[in-house]
């Protein structure tokens, strides 16, 4: 993970989550600046695909080639 990508996570406890939680959240932050996404799944490394939902985004699909990634974030 780069520096630019750490910098999404500074001060959250990711213990308790997947493995692949950071990726997610990277990939999740960055759509909402409308940066490139550039985070990529532990597994596959592809990059993640990240689509918001609703006016303001409530909801995030978000997924990976092989799947590990796959899932809807809700509620920032």
């Amino acid at each position: 993970m780069s520096i630019d990508e750490e910098k999404y996570l500074k001060d959250l406890d990711l213990s308790k989550l997947p493995h692949h939680a950071p990726a997610v959240l990277v990939a999740i932050a960055q759509t909402n600046e409308n940066k490139p996404v550039t985070a990529t799944c532990p597994k596959c490394f592809e990059k993640l695909k990240v689509e918001p939902r609703g006016i303001p985004p409530t909801a995030w699909v978000h997924f990976c080639t092989c799947g590990l990634c796959n899932g809807t974030f809700r509620g920032l």
